[in-house]
């Protein structure tokens, strides 16, 4: 990974505690694209990450919908469809 120059994680990593390790693998000027339901939509990912673009999910607010999925076993294939495909894009990178 030394020699990539962009990568595309998933956003499961923050939360399983990997994303540190994998980005300390990539070399300072690696593009790194963030993926996945679980991406956290916020603008304060850029400013200490260096993310270049975070695709992710958004649900209708209160949706109890997803929450039943997800304690029933279900996953993103099953709950992607009361989502709405979103990104995020680093705009201060120029």
């Amino acid at each position: 990974m030394k020699k990539s120059d962009a990568v595309i994680l998933s956003s499961t990593t923050i939360f399983n505690d990997t994303f540190k390790e994998i980005i300390k693998s990539l070399k300072e000027q690696c593009d790194i694209f963030m993926l996945g339901p679980s991406s956290i939509m916020s603008r304060e990912i850029f400013d200490y990450w260096g993310v270049k673009i975070i695709f992710g999910t958004v649900f209708e607010k209160n949706d109890e919908r997803i929450p039943d999925i997800i304690k029933n076993g279900g996953g993103t294939k099953d709950f992607q469809p009361y989502g709405k495909k979103v990104y995020l894009e680093n705009v201060s990178d120029g």
